[in-house]
């Protein structure tokens, strides 16, 4: 999966630096919407707090990125030229 997005993202016609922001974000965006589902669920019998959100939607994101990072090391981004 993650070499699947990682080649689609890479056809695009941007810099390199942009690619792994990019990259990055959308790990993350699917980790963060999982952790609002896994709250959603909790909630209804316990973790009512709005603390709690922020909690579920945060480590799951942060691991996200830290896996675009370890995965970054080793694959690179082609830079396209943009002028």
């Amino acid at each position: 999966m993650l070499i699947n997005l990682w080649r689609c993202i890479d056809r695009i016609n941007i810099k390199a630096e942009s690619k792994l922001r990019l990259f990055s974000l959308a790990l993350e965006i699917p980790a963060g919407m999982s952790g609002i589902l896994i709250w959603l669920v909790i909630r209804i019998w316990c973790l009512r707090t709005l603390d709690w959100l922020v909690c579920f939607i945060g480590y799951p994101a942060v691991t996200a990125w830290i896996i675009a990072i370890l995965f970054t090391y080793s694959h690179e981004f082609h830079d396209s030229s943009i002028s």
